[in-house]
């Protein structure tokens, strides 16, 4: 198969129509996210000014690595992981998404994973496993009148590889929120 589904929270109503509605950000809640050494993930960032809204969307997020877990996946929400998601609208109407990366920056390795990823890679403590890679990409489907879906992917899958383009095949299994 080529996507496992995860249980996960869903969205109020309300919470639902604050997304479709257009999330608004809050111009006087600026602020900077923390960077580490030459590692900088964000610059600044800016709350949404529907708190609710903001709060169903932490919660899903933060949940996230829980609800891989739950089907044996290794992951954590920390920065080298799990820490941030991808919003797209769905092509036909069919609402936004969510997707999300883990393994975001496994460590170097000459052998396993020759690949520098830049400063954010320094010090990570992810060792790189190909089996994990493959199931690096998390689909969260945020339907306007239905439920939250989230499915975690195989990229390896042909199906998913087909989205993948070729430079982000083996071994990064990235997938792009623009193939959805």
């Amino acid at each position: 198969s080529f996507a496992v589904e995860l249980e996960v929270p869903q969205f109020s109503a309300r919470e639902l129509q604050a997304l479709y509605d257009g999330p608004v950000l809050d111009p006087r809640s600026r602020f900077t996210f923390p960077s580490y050494q030459r590692c900088l993930l964000a610059e600044e960032l800016l709350r949404l000014a529907d708190a609710s809204l903001e709060s169903a969307l932490s919660t899903l997020l933060r949940g996230m690595a829980g609800a891989l877990r739950a089907i044996g996946m290794e992951v954590e929400n920390n920065r080298f992981d799990l820490f941030h998601a991808h919003l797209f609208r769905r092509a036909g109407q069919r609402g936004f998404g969510l997707l999300l990366h883990s393994a975001e920056y496994p460590s170097y390795n000459q052998t396993t994973f020759p690949v520098n990823l830049g400063y954010c890679q320094l010090d990570s403590p992810l060792s790189y496993d190909d089996g994990r890679m493959r199931y690096r990409n998390t689909v969260v489907l945020l339907p306007p009148e239905e439920g939250l879906r989230a499915f975690v992917l195989d990229a390896a899958s042909k199906p998913v590889e087909e989205l993948l383009p070729e430079y982000a095949r083996s071994p990064l299994y990235t997938l792009n929120e623009e193939a959805l």
